[in-house]
């Protein structure tokens, strides 16, 4: 009995440091902006040059231009437009030094880059093509709930961690149980 204390106790508090551990590592990557995907934009007809990191030119002189506030547009915030727009609030520039990890676009033909201060945050904005003339657009906004759970997150994975453990031991208990009311039966 001692020995099965021992390796449920043990269980627990690996479960519990392994929870703690995952889930900082998961959250530190997630708030880099390891796990943000790019998203190629589906166009009738291939770009040919990057005006702005959030504007392109197609083969027929066509402009599109990508309004993160325009929620009625065909291509998810991605419009035609006659001339670029100048965006309606305040943008505050940085070098790109200050955003943090940075995809690479060596595989792009050409490609623009922004970082901008976000209310108490940044975003990082990529437009790039490829040799094809398809669009790939790259967005990471940076903000404080990332702060917030990266400061939080070994707390919560070890809770998790703790849960795991606790769901795995009962249910090893359970059936040794089970096991030993057989064994029981079968001997009466």
């Amino acid at each position: 009995m001692k020995k099965s204390i021992r390796i449920g106790l043990l269980l627990l508090c690996g479960l519990t440091i392994f929870g703690a551990i995952f889930l900082t590592v998961l959250t530190a990557i997630s708030a880099l902006g390891y796990l943000t995907p790019w998203q190629k934009i589906n166009l009738p007809e291939r770009a040919i040059r990057v005006l702005e990191s959030d504007a392109f030119i197609t083969s027929s002189g066509q402009i599109y231009q990508y309004d993160p506030y325009d929620f009625y547009s065909s291509e998810n915030g991605w419009e035609m437009v006659d001339s670029l727009k100048i965006p309606q609030y305040p943008v505050s520039l940085l070098r790109l030094e200050e955003c943090g990890w940075i995809p690479s676009t060596n595989k792009y033909l050409e490609s623009k880059i922004t970082c901008a201060k976000f209310g108490p945050g940044t975003i990082t904005k990529i437009l790039a093509i490829d040799e094809q003339g398809n669009v790939f657009y790259w967005e990471h906004p940076q903000g404080e709930a990332e702060a917030i759970f990266l400061d939080f997150a070994p707390l919560i994975g070890a809770i998790l961690g703790f849960g795991l453990g606790i769901i795995i031991i009962f249910g090893i208990w359970i059936v040794t149980m089970m096991k030993r009311i057989l064994k029981d039966r079968q001997m009466k």
